[in-house]
């Protein structure tokens, strides 16, 4: 039986829904966080984190590996194309206007706030009309 990162396929859909709502996802990439390589430009880390914008518009090419559980994809950096190859555990968060996850390995999909797609509050109980029927 072949393995599958089930990571891949839960950024895989959330970066589908972000993209079909027209919403920016930007990714946080921690390339410490795992011992398989991390090939981004290190020149643009900021406190360790690389954060990248994945919108279809700012990259050049972009695929998830699904068997790797690899993200590949290029962007330009100060006008110079850069190829990435990113492990998906690597990935430590996927922001947008929509809300935030985290991706954990152990703990799969974390929902942190924002005005979120997904509800997790109790449904809403819809008030009665005061439309009255006439005949």
């Amino acid at each position: 039986m072949k393995q599958i990162s089930i990571n891949a396929y839960i950024l895989q859909t959330w970066l589908d829904v972000l993209s079909d709502c027209g919403k920016e996802p930007l990714i946080v990439i921690d390339p410490t966080r795992t011992e398989r390589p991390v090939t981004v430009p290190m020149d643009y880390c900021i406190d360790g984190f690389l954060t990248l914008n994945v919108a279809a518009q700012a990259l050049g090419y972009f695929s998830i590996d699904k068997e790797s559980g690899y993200l590949m994809m290029s962007s330009r950096f100060n006008r110079v194309n850069q190829e990435m190859e990113i492990p998906i555990e690597s990935i430590v968060v996927v922001r947008s206007p929509c809300g935030t996850i985290n991706l954990s390995m152990k703990a799969g999909l974390v929902l942190l706030g924002g005005d979120s797609l997904i509800q997790e509050d109790k449904p809403k109980v819809l008030k009665q009309s005061k439309l009255k029927v006439i005949r």
